[in-house]
């Protein structure tokens, strides 16, 4: 009987290892050493609960295109390098990925282990992101034909949070309203020619040292949305100037001053740099307000509508 117990003690023993040897590996897919010394600690910072979050959601624009001209074996080894090499970026920023679909990842801050700077974090690990794509394109350009470019959504908010799964698969997920409205704010990226885009919710909780530019209100829903531009840590006294120009414009227009919007912005266009060259926002804004000066609208909306 002793040497049953001793045996059954000692399997009962290899099995908690195996176990517990198994669920360190699932974690690590999830969450950086940091994260996991803090969930050896305290396992229920997994149970679900609302939080304060900061999302991200990025991948690569227009993948379905450069899927079809290049065939499904080259595309996946594209995918796979591009997302080993974000998903990289973010662990470095203190990140936890929630989710890879296709080309694209999304990732979130201030979940499960607090962070106070969860909105800074998340535009480190962005900006990180993007200087992937210099060497990226020198591997990958000759063989898609055209650039790489990733497009990269932002938003704090609260949200649901927790293990979801079962006792075989399990993801860390967030989700609810503040997940929808991130995937937006990506595909937003892609529809204003932007590499990053953040919610004024992000914005408030930034320092004013970072290079931001305030692009104007979208609407999806019924509620208009500020979204602004993440161009760096810092800038270029010539970045600086146009994003004032731009700014001051777009004041003018939200005020239905469209000539005044137009004067600003012409400044801003150079028509002998090619149309890749341009900024997608000022050229919007310019059709935008010289349609307005063409046809003045009666009630005049100042609201981008991204739902058309």
């Amino acid at each position: 009987a002793q040497m049953v117990q001793l045996l059954g003690a000692a399997v009962g023993g290899q099995m908690v290892r195996a176990q517990a040897a198994r669920t360190r590996v699932e974690y690590e897919q999830f969450f950086s050493q940091k994260v996991l010394r803090e969930l050896e600690r305290d396992a229920a910072l997994l149970e679900g609960r609302t939080q304060e979050v900061t999302l991200l959601v990025g991948g690569v624009q227009n993948f379905a295109r450069l899927a079809r001209r290049v065939g499904p074996a080259v595309a996946c080894r594209l995918v796979r390098e591009v997302l080993d090499r974000l998903t990289e970026r973010i662990a470095e920023n203190g990140g936890v990925i929630v989710e890879y679909a296709g080309a694209g990842i999304a990732a979130l801050w201030n979940a499960p282990a607090r962070q106070h700077d969860h909105p800074l974090l998340a535009c480190g690990a962005a900006l990180a992101m993007l200087s992937e794509l210099p060497d990226l394109n020198g591997r990958w350009q000759p063989t898609l034909g055209e650039p790489v470019k990733l497009g990269i959504g932002l938003h704090t908010g609260e949200a649901q949070v927790g293990k979801l799964g079962s006792s075989q698969r399990f993801k860390y997920a967030a989700y609810g309203p503040t997940v929808d409205l991130v995937g937006r704010v990506h595909k937003a990226a892609e529809q204003l020619g932007q590499a990053i885009l953040l919610t004024h919710p992000t914005r408030e909780r930034l320092p004013d040292t970072l290079a931001l530019r305030r692009l104007g209100q979208v609407r999806w829903g019924a509620e208009p949305l500020t979204l602004h531009e993440l161009h760096g840590v810092s800038a270029s006294p010539v970045w600086v100037a146009c994003r004032d120009a731009y700014e001051a414009a777009l004041h003018h227009f939200e005020n239905a001053e469209f000539a005044a919007t137009c004067e600003r912005l012409l400044t801003l266009v150079d028509l002998n740099e090619p149309r890749s060259q341009l900024d997608t926002p000022t050229i919007k804004l310019l059709r935008r307000a010289w349609d307005c000066l063409d046809t003045p609208p009666e009630p005049f909306d100042a609201v981008l509508d991204l739902r058309r």
